[in-house]
């Protein structure tokens, strides 16, 4: 993998029920692309990395990758082995 460009990381939107907000996830990496983003980071890079679970990880990933034409890359920060599998 040939990582360049511009790479920024992404927040992670919840809902009001604390969910991962899909619709806010797909409104940003469309904004993100659109803006010249040549791949993204996603899960945890702006510091709530540790707070996601494992379902919220998947949930995110598969929200970013069904948006994204572009590369994504995951910056998940996980306080172990077990929980950092997808």
């Amino acid at each position: 993998m040939n990582l360049h460009g511009i790479i920024p990381p992404m927040t992670t939107p919840f809902d009001e029920n604390e969910d991962i907000d899909r619709d806010a996830v797909r409104s940003q990496v469309d904004w993100l692309i659109g803006a010249g983003a040549h791949a993204i980071c996603f899960g945890g890079s702006t510091g709530e990395g540790h707070a996601l679970d494992r379902v919220d990880l998947r949930v995110l990933a598969e929200a970013v990758s069904m948006r994204s034409k572009a590369a994504f890359l995951s910056c998940a920060g996980s306080s172990s082995t077990p929980h950092a599998r997808l």
